[in-house]
């Protein structure tokens, strides 16, 4: 699955650059109907299907990065409101209790 993930932005890539070319060559040479050929309208549905997919996965890795950032400052302002509670303490961050 990770290699297909991988792979896929560059299938976007070449099949995008594929359809520009063939955009501006169409108008030279209507005869050979590139855009109304059969073949490119297959290729228009691979297009919106692998960016369908780079969009999903794009969304859910922000999501996921954004929950681990969200994480990371909870944790760090626990840890802050902890050392700032043992600082009025006078224990500094240590505790210094006898067990």
């Amino acid at each position: 699955m990770k290699k297909f993930i991988k792979f896929l932005p560059h299938v976007s890539i070449i099949i995008s650059g594929m359809y520009v070319v063939l955009y501006i060559v169409d108008p030279f040479n209507p005869t050979m109907q590139f855009i109304d050929n059969p073949g490119t309208k297959f290729l228009l549905l691979i297009l919106a299907i692998s960016s369908v997919f780079n969009s999903v996965m794009l969304v859910y890795y922000q999501r996921r990065e954004y929950r681990a950032w969200l994480k990371r400052r909870r944790e760090k302002a626990m840890k802050s409101a902890a050392n700032r509670e043992s600082s009025e303490n006078g224990t500094f961050g240590r505790d210094y209790s006898q067990k």
